[in-house]
């Protein structure tokens, strides 16, 4: 199982942050905003944040578990077995994580204000 690094997963997971907080403080400069739709697609954007931050979570820690086995005595085909196995650990966890990431991201793209309505 090939897992996105952590670092990315993680980068994305601020950038989807961000622009949910940035949809909400973006109400303030408008005139008499549609709040619901606003909030509701921020609120998406977020969600979308915690299941990549979930992902990282879990590609690291699978990570770290096989960097405690790994030591000097293991044969390279050893060290990436150690490797296959604490990813295949987290399979099931990391990709829903990642499908459910998928989903919340299209749709908080799709129900961006405006972005459908022109």
């Amino acid at each position: 199982m090939t897992v996105l690094p952590p670092s990315l997963l993680n980068f994305v997971s601020g950038l989807a942050a961000g622009a949910g907080i940035n949809l909400l403080t973006g109400l303030s400069g408008m005139p008499n905003p549609s709040r619901v739709p606003t909030i509701t697609d921020s609120v998406i954007w977020v969600v979308d944040a915690a299941f990549m931050a979930h992902a990282a979570h879990l590609a690291e820690g699978a990570d770290r578990a096989a960097s405690l086995v790994i030591d000097n005595t293991l044969t390279q085909d050893e060290r990436s077995a150690v490797i296959d196995d604490e990813a295949f650990r987290v399979r099931w966890p990391y990709r829903v994580s990642i499908a459910l990431s998928g989903l919340f991201l299209l749709a908080a793209v799709l129900l961006i204000p405006g972005l459908l309505r022109s």
